[in-house]
């Protein structure tokens, strides 16, 4: 839609997570069924199989922090860094029977801790392994044909200077890796260009404070806004990105030609401000303060008041003239 609507191509993706799925279509190597068809069995994989009793849990520390603190807990291994968010903060996952512990623990220090809803699923921990075949399996139905991938896909599932072939293509091989292995977004962020700016194509700007950690300097959009419609969200989006000097190419819509109001409504008012010209070729004489006031600065128009009956009186006039009866 961003390319139809708007002829928006993104310069370069990356995906947090299950966002991995996302950028294989932004980058061209998945049809809209396939990436659907990912999603599904990405999702269906550990319900199936009976994963319960993890935990997950955004914490205020860094990457090598966290895995030292795991390291001294005696938790390495079990309890892992599932997701490495930015400089600040991490999620771990792992069981809930040795991870709460530690959570309460750091709480007690004052590090910040926020529980996850996975439904008891730690995802990017061991915890997947026992069936990333039975993913893999799946998905070498659905990609026959793996696309190689392009230089401006930044992965977050491989390091970026990986020579492992299995990076090189979107597969089943690459979004196993992504389902099971840590999100490096740190990593991946480091590479972005520096006159980047950044659109973030998810529900309710979830990426918004660990993109600004890691890349401060640069401007941010979100296309998607809680409690907002879609629909709605999206203009405004591509509303700011015009704002933010993002050339766009604006689809009027075919209301224009009949009902201008009606095409108004469909556009943003800073687009729709934007897309009205002004033609300065021909001057015109303007009429001057000179031009309607007579030698004594008295009006040369006057206008009459009908008082009903036979009686007038002037615009001008400060008394009351006499009326008939």
């Amino acid at each position: 839609m961003l390319r139809e609507e708007y002829g928006l191509a993104p310069a370069g993706v990356l995906g947090h997570s299950a966002g991995e799925i996302a950028a294989g279509y932004a980058d061209g190597c998945l049809t809209a069924e396939q990436t659907v068809l990912i999603a599904y069995h990405r999702g269906r994989m550990a319900p199936d199989h009976g994963v319960a009793g993890g935990l997950m849990a955004a914490v205020g520390l860094a990457a090598g922090d966290a895995d030292a603190r795991l390291a001294k807990e005696g938790l390495a291994g079990a309890v892992v860094v599932g997701c490495d968010n930015s400089p600040a903060n991490v999620t771990l996952s792992g069981p809930a029977a040795q991870l709460t512990p530690l959570l309460e623990a750091l709480k007690a220090e004052g590090v910040f801790v926020r529980e996850l809803d996975t439904l008891g699923i730690a995802y990017h921990s061991p915890a997947l392994d026992a069936f990333s075949g039975a993913l893999r399996a799946e998905l070498e139905a659905v990609l026959p044909a793996p696309k190689p991938r392009s230089a401006t896909w930044l992965s977050t599932c491989y390091p970026l200077d990986t020579e492992d072939p299995a990076a090189a293509a979107c597969g089943p091989e690459y979004h196993v890796q992504s389902y099971v292995s840590r999100v490096r977004f740190v990593e991946a962020c480091a590479a972005i260009p520096a006159d980047a700016l950044l659109l973030e194509v998810g529900p309710h700007a979830l990426l918004r404070s660990p993109l600004r950690q890691n890349r401060a300097a640069l401007p941010y959009v979100s296309l998607m806004k809680k409690g907002s419609e879609a629909g709605a969200s999206l203009r405004d989006g591509a509303a700011d990105l015009w704002r933010k000097g993002v050339a766009l190419a604006w689809r009027v819509p075919a209301a224009a030609a009949d009902d201008g109001a009606a095409a108004a409504a469909e556009l943003p008012r800073d687009v729709r401000d934007a897309l009205v010209s002004w033609n300065h070729a021909t001057d015109y004489d303007l009429p001057s303060y000179s031009t309607y006031s007579g030698g004594k600065g008295t009006g040369l128009f006057e206008k009459t008041y009908d008082l009903g009956a036979r009686c007038s009186a002037p615009a001008t006039s400060r008394s009351l003239v006499p009326c008939g009866a």
